[in-house]
């Protein structure tokens, strides 16, 4: 009782000069605590202070092994394990282990009717590592005797390269329309004398729900890699600062919450990169087929091959295309200004003879059209690639690969489709919009069963922000499984 009063006093003595203002943050996205590879659950959520992360303590305590008693007239929690006591108190940076005096950088709290403790400090004391991930917002403890084959680790934070992938990306302001260069038309943005964007959102949120329609795709075939592509509208890039979305938040939520099964294609990045390269229409919502080249590469990379260089291709130029933009802002000047400076179709065909054939059935009983090229030659029009949107069009190619992949899409996976056949035996191009009762379809598409009746290799689930950020079009994807 000597000694406990004498630590008591010790706390309540230094706590006199342990008065320092404390800034809480609250991040977009909830922190998350790992022991030995488990997450644990607080009833409380952890909290950011001065840049320290703070738990409720009975559980932290308890999770490391120890028995925890409060006493509410010192404010004063302490903990006991293997002979061991820490003693810390509310409010005061300095703490026991034993009779060895330390000090924290943040001291206890209490909120919402919980005591909250520096994890830290806590687990270093118990003789534990801490480690931040940034990225994910989560903090990693590991016991002194722990391995990673001894319990089963978070495969998110551990062993998940997905939480990683898009943590060196950033959009620059390098190219956007200047705040005093743009003129609006309803919802969209007139620059640069002849360039229409049309500013997307995509929520944080959006972007979590987006990959867990992938994760439910990827789980119903576990035989097949699975990829997936997210792709920014060229706003992102372009747009005035004042009309910015940032897309990019969404992005890097949907690559941090993939499974592992899952491989996140960084597209964006290579995107950013050539931003100054024509890889996006200025009358249409469409990216070129130049742009479409960066996304193939890094899905290349992703899968340990190189591309070939684009100047490798043979390549044409058709002029006078307008796309969908144009008509959006029929009867104003805007219209007036891009008609008189069109767009134009760059063409780069491919390496490898190919014969498409559209289905309107999973079965590939139901021809629409026969001999559909990769690309049609002379034609200045989006639907040039792969002949549009169509339900499934199945293109076999002169690669010895033997390998097939399937393309799930919606317009933005037209021109991306095109490089793939280069690779692969087989494409099957699947627009996600076009079965199971869309568009006057009634025709299943079960990517399982269609794995069922094929053994495809690859699948590449390809989408851009409007797919991304509604639950109508998410749905479309997940009841693909």
């Amino acid at each position: 009782m000597i000694r406990k009063r004498f630590v008591a006093f010790l706390l309540c003595a230094a706590m006199l000069l342990t008065v320092f203002p404390m800034s809480v943050a609250f991040a977009d996205d909830p922190i998350k605590v790992y022991l030995d590879g488990s997450e644990l659950s607080f009833d409380v959520p952890p909290r950011m202070i001065n840049d320290r992360v703070l738990v409720p303590m009975r559980v932290i305590f308890e999770a490391l092994g120890c028995t925890v008693e409060w006493e509410e007239d010192t404010r004063t929690v302490r903990a006991q394990r293997d002979g061991t006591e820490i003693v810390m108190q509310i409010g005061n940076q300095v703490f026991f282990r034993g009779l060895d005096k330390k000090t924290m950088d943040v001291p206890p709290v209490e909120t919402d009717g919980r005591t909250l403790v520096p994890v830290r400090a806590v687990s270093e004391s118990l003789d534990c590592s801490v480690d931040w991930v940034d990225e994910s917002q989560s903090v990693i403890i590991t016991t002194s005797g722990y391995t990673s084959q001894s319990v089963p680790t978070a495969p998110s934070i551990v062993q998940n390269p997905n939480a990683t992938v898009m943590s060196d990306t950033y959009i620059g302001d390098d190219f956007r329309f200047a705040e005093d260069n743009f003129q609006l038309f309803g919802d969209f943005i007139l620059g640069g004398g002849n360039w229409l964007l049309h500013p997307e959102p995509l929520s944080v949120d959006s972007g979590k729900a987006y990959a867990s329609a992938i994760n439910t795709v990827a789980e119903a075939l576990p035989g097949v890699r699975v990829f997936n592509i997210v792709v920014p509208t060229s706003d992102e890039f372009y747009a005035p600062k004042s009309h910015y979305q940032n897309q990019l938040a969404g992005f890097k939520a949907v690559a941090e919450n993939l499974n592992p099964n899952v491989t996140a294609v960084n597209a964006v990045k290579p995107l950013w990169e050539h931003a100054s390269e024509y890889i996006y229409f200025r009358t249409d919502h469409h990216w070129t087929q130049r742009g479409s080249y960066y996304a193939y590469q890094a899905f290349k990379t992703a899968k340990g091959e190189t591309a070939d260089p684009l100047d490798s291709y043979e390549s044409e130029t058709y002029d006078n295309f307008l796309g969908s933009f144009a008509t959006k802002v029929a009867g104003t000047s805007a219209e007036e200004q891009v008609r008189a400076n069109p767009d134009s179709i760059e063409s780069f065909f491919p390496k490898v003879e190919s014969n498409g054939t559209i289905y309107s059935d999973m079965a590939m009983q139901n021809v629409l059209y026969e001999d559909v090229p990769v690309e049609r030659r002379n034609d200045n029009t989006y639907t040039s690639y792969i002949g549009g949107d169509n339900p499934l069009t199945v293109f076999r190619t002169s690669s010895t690969s033997g390998k097939k992949l399937v393309v799930l899409k919606e317009s933005y996976g037209n021109a991306f489709s095109t490089w793939n056949v280069n690779d692969y035996s087989e494409v099957y191009v699947i627009d996600v919009r076009k079965f199971n009762g869309n568009d006057g379809n009634n025709e299943p598409m079960s990517l399982s069963a269609l794995y069922s009746r094929i053994g495809f290799d690859d699948l590449v689930i390809i989408s851009y922000p409007p797919m991304m950020n509604y639950g109508s079009m998410r749905k479309l994807i997940s009841d693909m499984k």
